[in-house]
């Protein structure tokens, strides 16, 4: 259902599709927009949280493509995890990015400053050039 409401099908065809794959009816529209209006909320309340609390040592920049749709489509996620002092893995953040661009990385790692991430010891990536230019701006 989240991957339907991803590709952009409206709520009374995600309701169609999933009685059509069961056989049966599923869900009702109206069940269909709640769950994804109560996900969509908790992923904006994840996405906009207050970081300052998290005592982080390192930090890990990665953007890749992934299928947005069982036949075709990708799109650029951008994760941000971090080992923290207490050895604890936290995925920061999650988002969508066009690319691995300076502009990208420099749009992510402003908005965890903006949040209140303190500065970690090292900041890593794979290599991409956009995303080590824009570690090293900040």
């Amino acid at each position: 259902m989240v991957e339907m409401d991803a590709g952009g099908l409206s709520q009374r065809d995600i309701e169609y599709s999933l009685e059509k794959a069961v056989g049966q009816f599923v869900l009702s529209k109206s069940t269909v927009s709640e769950l994804t209006d109560s996900l969509s909320q908790e992923y904006e309340a994840f996405r906009t949280r207050d970081l300052s609390g998290e005592e982080v040592a390192y930090l890990f920049m990665d953007a890749g493509s992934e299928p947005l749709r069982r036949w075709g489509s990708k799109t650029g996620v951008f994760c941000v995890w971090a080992i923290c002092v207490d050895g604890r893995k936290v995925l920061l953040t999650l988002s969508t990015a066009t690319s691995e661009s300076s502009e990208s990385g420099l749009e992510v790692r402003r908005d965890l400053v903006k949040r209140g991430l303190p500065t970690p010891v090292t900041i890593t990536t794979e290599g991409a050039p956009g995303l080590t230019k824009a570690i090293d701006v900040i």
